[in-house]
C-alpha cells in the first residue's frame, strides 16, 4: 500500500494538465492610424503570454487586455478599468475590414488621375491591400545585436520587394515567433505576409512591426525586456466571466 501510494504522489501529471507556454514583457511605442489618418500616439508597458495559437496581450500601462483564442475563432477586446469587453468572431472582423476598405477602393474609382487616387491606393495599401496579389519574402541582412545577454539575428518582412513591413531582432532560443500568425487571423497581416512570418524562427525583441489592428494602421516599436518558457494556469486564456459586454468602439460604425 506505501508504494502504491509514492508511485501515484510522484507521477508525472497527464499531459493534458501541463499547459507550457511563453511570456513576455516588452516596452512598446504604438503610433496608430486610422482610415481617416487621424494619429495617436501610445507609450505603454505589455505582458505578452502565447501557447499554441492563444494570445493575450495585457497592457500594463492602461488596463486593455486582447484575447485571442483560435480554438474559438474569437477575440475579445477588455477594458479592466472600465468593467466592459467587446467579442468578435475572426470572420465577423474580417468582414468588417473588408467591407470598410472596399468603400475606400469605390472612392478611388471615382477620382482616377488625381492626387486623391494616389492618397486613397497608399492609404489601401497600408492595410495590405493591393491591386495585385503581393510578395511577401523574410530577409536576413546579416545584422546581429545582442538582446537580453543573447546573440540576435535580425530579419525583415519585405513586401512587393520595397515595403518594409517588419524589422526585428530575433531571439531564436524562445520560439514564440508563432504569435505573429495569431494576430494575422485578425487581419493583423496578409496572408502572404504571416506565411512569409513562418520563416521567423524566434521571439521578435526588438525592432519595428507594422501592421494592422482592427481598423488602425499600427507602427509599434517594442524591445522585450524579459522573455521565459513557463507551464501557464489552466485559466490563463479564459474570456472574461463577469463586467458588460459593449460594442467595440469604432469597429460597429457603418462607415469608415
Amino acid at each position: 500500500m506505501t508504494l502504491a501510494l509514492l508511485l501515484l504522489l510522484f507521477q508525472a501529471p497527464p499531459e493534458g494538465d501541463v499547459q507550457e507556454g511563453f511570456v513576455w514583457e516588452q516596452e512598446v511605442e504604438r503610433i496608430l492610424l486610422d482610415t481617416l489618418d487621424r494619429k495617436r500616439e501610445i507609450h505603454r508597458r505589455e505582458r505578452v503570454t502565447y501557447r499554441s495559437g492563444n494570445l493575450l496581450v495585457e497592457d500594463l500601462t492602461f488596463g486593455e487586455k486582447l484575447l485571442i483564442r483560435s480554438d474559438r475563432q474569437t477575440v475579445w477586446v477588455i477594458d479592466t478599468l472600465a468593467g466592459t469587453w467587446s467579442r468578435l468572431g475572426f470572420e465577423q472582423v474580417r468582414r468588417r475590414q473588408s467591407a470598410v476598405l472596399s468603400e475606400i477602393g469605390r472612392t478611388r474609382e471615382r477620382v482616377p488621375g488625381t492626387a486623391d487616387e494616389k492618397a486613397l491606393t497608399l492609404l489601401l495599401e497600408g492595410y495590405g491591400r493591393f491591386d495585385k496579389t503581393p510578395s511577401a519574402e523574410l530577409r536576413t541582412p546579416g545584422k546581429t545585436r545582442d538582446v537580453l545577454g543573447r546573440p540576435c539575428p535580425r530579419r525583415d518582412l519585405i513586401v512587393n520587394g520595397n515595403i518594409r513591413r517588419v524589422s526585428v531582432y530575433v531571439d531564436p532560443t524562445i520560439p514564440a515567433g508563432g504569435y505573429l500568425q495569431t494576430l494575422a487571423k485578425i487581419g493583423a497581416f496578409s496572408k502572404e505576409e504571416a506565411d512569409a512570418l513562418e520563416g521567423l524562427r524566434g521571439l521578435p525583441v526588438e525592432g519595428v512591426l507594422r501592421y494592422v489592428s482592427f481598423l488602425d494602421r499600427v507602427q509599434a516599436r517594442i524591445r522585450v525586456t524579459s522573455a521565459r518558457k513557463v507551464v501557464l494556469p489552466a485559466d490563463t486564456f479564459d474570456p472574461p466571466a463577469t463586467g458588460k459586454e459593449v460594442p467595440l468602439a469604432r469597429f460597429a460604425e457603418k462607415n469608415p
